[in-house]
């Protein structure tokens, strides 16, 4: 929640908002309907790196992730 409030106030992320983001504070998922899936994290990371696969042409090797997050 402390970021959405951080793009909201620099003008960023104009179209987000519960309706197609995942949002949390401290200790809960803030969206009225919760998770799509039990994993819906996991699923975005595996997404995320088949992402970062297709959209690099140069990238060739092995991920590895280990409590990989966004910041």
């Amino acid at each position: 929640m402390q970021e959405v409030e951080w793009l909201r106030e620099n003008g960023l992320a104009q179209g987000g908002g519960l309706d197609n983001a995942v949002v949390l504070d401290e200790y809960r998922v803030l969206n009225a309907d919760g998770l799509r899936y039990g994993d819906e994290f996991v699923k975005h990371k595996v997404l995320d790196a088949i992402a970062i696969s297709i959209c690099s042409e140069s990238a060739t090797g092995l991920l590895t992730a280990h409590k990989s997050g966004h910041a």
